[in-house]
């Protein structure tokens, strides 16, 4: 517990300089350290993943020895095995680095203040998802590189193409969570804009609240399910949380904070046209919506916290300062953004606690 009262301690000089590039760089530095070093015992997936990483050779049959993994993170991990490090500790360190510089330097084009987005993007959690959903985390550093290459807020009809080329792609080769980034697309036609004006997103985030409050969406899957016979990974996942009853980490109270906060933002914000508040809320429609059926969503909303950080520190520059209005979103953030960052260490749902380096 030290160790994360230690990162809080560290990364809160985000807030003290929010621009600036030497302490965006030192805090950087500091993350890919932490990622790269910790030990098999942090993160939950560590274990199992490199029972995959120790069986696996150039035969086909000892791929997915322990659990399944796409055609190309099968790959990525053979050729990192024979070409660069025969650890498994060495390639999840890798990945997580990987996921971190490209989720940084996201934050870096799209804000004028990077540090504060680094800040966000470990009180908020998102850091952490590398210690355990790694190839969800490697194929999203992919995109967000892809993302920070492109001008997502206004491609060109070939940048359009390489979106959905990289999209399609890492879904199919890496995980199936990148498809979810194929909502960008809707944001691009002008009549769909349109939509998305103050009172229909804060009635849209509601009824999704009331959605997850209720769970009024699982008696009709159900009633689905039991009369369509429909195969496929999802529906084995709904069919199985509906049965034991898996827990997303998501309760009530958080929900409402998040749901809450974020109707908060759109409520005060000027430039409700933005594709990074769009996408945070396409997120949390995926989180209330859906995560009472399918737990696995809340990965989804987790991945789409990216666009949530860079929308949150971009409002922290755009209202006006030194007034009660910026002091109250200010205040607000800073309030918000801890009481994520204690429900995740202090519940840990993640099992990243105790934080031990590996040598």
């Amino acid at each position: 517990m030290l160790f994360y009262i230690f990162l809080l301690v560290l990364i809160l000089i985000g807030i003290v300089f929010p621009k600036k590039q030497n302490v965006f760089v030192f805090l950087l530095i500091i993350l890919c350290i932490f990622v790269f070093f910790r030990d098999k015992t942090v993160g939950t997936d560590v274990e199992y993943y490199s029972i995959n990483f120790n069986k696996i050779n150039n035969s086909r049959s000892t791929w997915n020895w322990y659990i399944p993994f796409e055609t190309g993170f099968n790959y990525l991990i053979l050729y990192f095995k024979k070409i660069i490090s025969s650890n498994p500790l060495d390639c999840w360190g890798t990945i997580g680095v990987f996921y971190t510089i490209s989720c940084c330097y996201f934050f870096k084009k799209y804000t004028k203040n990077s540090t504060l987005s680094i800040t966000l993007f470990v009180l908020l959690g998102t850091y952490f998802l590398c210690y355990n959903i790694m190839r969800q985390c490697f194929s999203t550093a992919i995109l967000l590189a892809l993302f920070t290459f492109i001008d997502i807020k206004s491609p060109s009809k070939i940048e359009k193409l390489l979106l959905i080329l990289g999209i399609l792609s890492c879904g199919f080769l890496f995980h199936s969570t990148s498809f979810a980034f194929l909502t960008l697309f809707p944001f691009y036609i002008p009549k769909i804009q349109h939509l998305f004006c103050r009172k229909f997103m804060i009635i849209l985030l509601t009824i999704s609240f009331v959605c997850f409050a209720t769970q009024i969406i699982i008696p009709i899957l159900s009633y689905i399910l039991e009369h369509i016979f429909v195969e496929g990974k999802l529906i084995n996942y709904a069919i199985r949380n509906m049965q034991s009853g898996e827990n997303s980490g998501f309760s009530l109270v958080k929900i409402s904070m998040i749901t809450a906060f974020q109707i908060y933002t759109i409520y005060i914000s000027k430039n409700l046209k933005n594709i990074f508040l769009y996408m945070s809320t396409i997120g949390l429609l995926f989180l209330n919506i859906f995560v009472p059926l399918v737990v696995e969503f809340a990965r989804v909303y987790e991945l789409f916290v990216v666009f949530q950080i860079v929308y949150f520190s971009q409002l922290w520059f755009s209202i006006e300062k030194n007034t009660n209005k910026s002091y109250l979103y200010r205040t607000s953030l800073i309030i918000y953004s801890l009481f994520i960052y204690s429900n995740i260490i202090l519940k840990n749902y993640g099992e990243i606690v105790p934080y031990t380096f590996r040598f």
